[in-house]
C-alpha cells in the first residue's frame, strides 16, 4: 500500500520520455488534506526526488471545498492467460466536502499496467 505514485510516460510519442508533461508524480498529502502533483524536467530528476522530498509538490485539490481523507495506490499482480509480468494498480480515494461533512464519497479503480517497469 503506497500514498504516492511516480509516473512516466512517452506522451507524444517521440520514443522518448522526457519533460514535464511526461515525468509526473500524484501523492496523499495528510497534513493539508489533498493530493499534491509534481512534474519534472528529467527521469533523473525524479529519480533524484522520488516521493521523499516536498519541494515541487502543489496540491490540486486543496481548493477549500474538499478534503481528501484517503488516497492510496496498491500494486497487484494481474491474473488470467497471457499475462506475464503484466501487474494493475488499484487506486482508491476518500474525502469529503468541507461545507457539509456528511457528504462524502469513496472510489477505487484498477489500473493495468502498459509497460510494467516496476
Amino acid at each position: 500500500l503506497y500514498d504516492c505514485i511516480l509516473i512516466r510516460y512517452d506522451s507524444n510519442g517521440d520514443g522518448a520520455v522526457s519533460g514535464t508533461d511526461e515525468i509526473l508524480g500524484y501523492k496523499f498529502n495528510g497534513t493539508t488534506q489533498s493530493i499534491d502533483f509534481h512534474s519534472w524536467d528529467s527521469v533523473a530528476a525524479q529519480k533524484n526526488d522520488l516521493c521523499n522530498t516536498n519541494t515541487g509538490w502543489n496540491s490540486i485539490t486543496n481548493n477549500g471545498s474538499t478534503s481528501v481523507t484517503n488516497l492510496s495506490f496498491t500494486i497487484t499482480p494481474s491474473s488470467g492467460e497471457n499475462t506475464m509480468g503484466q501487474r494493475r494498480i488499484t487506486i482508491s480515494i476518500t474525502g469529503h466536502s468541507k461545507q457539509k461533512s456528511t457528504l462524502s464519497m469513496s472510489l477505487q479503480r484498477d489500473v493495468r499496467l502498459r509497460n510494467d517497469e516496476y
